[in-house]
């Protein structure tokens, strides 16, 4: 199996917990090792495969920080993230994009502008990355 699907395996158990992600990457060299250690009942197995097959019947795709595809400007942040999911396509180098960042407990009303003036700007051309 790929590094990717451990990683993915590893986000779901420790919830997205960066540093704990890192330090486990660190320590253990690789998502696949990490996630076998059993460090201290800290990473919860889970079912590998299905979680991952759910990703891909959801057409979203991860790519790791290792990988090429992986967007270059990404690199120079302090704390890059270990892996991008992502749906459609990546946005090319010189592409005009922008990203629409909100809270996990958004009202309706919010969600509703959020995605009113995201078809808005797809309709001029303009790439929308949402986290």
């Amino acid at each position: 199996m790929e590094e990717a699907v451990f990683y993915n395996a590893i986000n779901i158990s420790l919830n997205g917990q960066y540093k704990k992600i890192v330090r486990l990457k660190e320590k253990y060299g690789s998502f696949e090792k990490a996630y076998f250690s059993g460090e201290g009942g800290e990473v919860e197995k889970i079912e590998v495969e299905k979680e991952w097959e759910k990703l891909k019947e959801a057409k979203i795709k991860l790519i790791l920080e290792k990988e090429e595809e992986y967007p270059k400007v990404l690199k120079e942040i302090p704390w890059p993230p270990l892996g991008i999911y992502y749906k459609g396509k990546l946005p090319e180098k010189n592409e005009r994009v922008i990203a629409i960042v909100g809270t996990r407990k958004a009202t309706f009303e919010g969600k509703r502008f959020a995605k009113e003036t995201a078809e808005k700007l797809a309709k001029v051309g303009v790439g929308i990355i949402s986290g």
